[in-house]
């Protein structure tokens, strides 16, 4: 049986969010037109753009992220491979 937690996300989660971010098809992003760098990444990420932000974790392994936004949207991303 598969264990699956959500954690909210912290610091040193960051580049994991970034590889994920890197992994998805430019056409499925919201946020940005073009691929920002990892700094404006990490001030994306440090201004809490999202009113719930957390990992997903599959038997202790990072898998993808799941969000909750301001206007209650649901935005999930699986990383390649999960």
């Amino acid at each position: 049986m598969e264990k699956i937690d959500f954690l909210l996300i912290k610091e040193s989660d960051y580049q994991f969010l970034y590889d994920l971010l890197l992994q998805r098809n430019s056409d499925a992003n919201i946020s940005h037109k073009k691929m920002p760098t990892y700094e404006e990444h990490l001030k994306f990420v440090k201004s809490q753009p999202y009113a719930r932000w957390y990992i997903i974790e599959v038997n202790n392994e990072k898998v993808g992220s799941i969000y909750l936004t301001h206007e209650n949207e649901i935005g999930i991303f699986l990383g390649e491979g999960s």
